[in-house]
């Protein structure tokens, strides 16, 4: 296990993260589908060699960090689309009832009462 190309995953999931909620879910997928394909186009030796770096065996698999990066990759995209839907939701209820804040409190309202109000 080289703990070198786990640190290199750590820090991307780390910078997309932080542009997700300090910047843009946006700017958070292009970051996240960008680096590494702009890594594969411009280092492609080093990129294969990132990739296929054995970091364990499960169940008599080998695990190399190319499984790893998708499944944070599938994880980033699902918390990615889902605060896009929330966002999309909330901004379109918002305006058939009347303002982002009756929203809130509509929400806050129906979370105390228990009901779902759908």
């Amino acid at each position: 296990m080289e703990p070198v190309s786990i640190l290199l995953l750590l820090m991307f999931v780390t910078v997309v993260v932080i542009v997700m909620f300090v910047v843009s879910s946006y700017i958070a997928f292009v970051v996240l589908v960008g680096v590494p394909v702009l890594s594969a186009l411009v280092f492609p030796i080093k990129m294969y060699s990132f990739i296929h770096t054995k970091q364990g065996s499960l169940w008599g698999l080998d695990v190399y960090t190319l499984h790893l990066l998708l499944a944070v990759w599938c994880g980033l995209l699902g918390v990615l689309i889902y605060s896009e839907l929330i966002a999309w939701y909330l901004k379109r209820v918002g305006t058939e009832r009347g303002t982002e804040r009756d929203v809130v409190e509509d929400v806050e309202k129906e979370v105390e009462s228990g009901t779902d109000g759908i």
